[in-house]
């Protein structure tokens, strides 16, 4: 019997890092609203795609920068 059961299909496991865990979480959204998001047109552009990337790669950056001095400071 699974511990945890999925809150929705094709959701992302973030109970088990937020409530389970303890761990922060983030969110960053990588479309716009005329995507059609999971439909069978789905789409995304060129330049999205490309600042979603960059905006991507400078998270990850970040996070391995700071990312342990920040979930000390949000475990305190």
């Amino acid at each position: 019997k699974p511990a945890l059961l999925p809150n929705l299909g094709g959701s992302l496991p973030n109970d088990v890092f937020a409530e389970v865990l303890g761990l922060p979480t983030v969110w960053v959204p990588h479309s716009y609203p005329a995507c059609s998001q999971h439909a069978p047109d789905e789409h995304l552009l060129a330049p999205v795609v490309k600042e979603s990337l960059q905006i991507m790669a400078g998270l990850f950056w970040d996070l391995g920068t700071d990312g342990a001095r920040l979930t000390r400071e949000h475990r305190a």
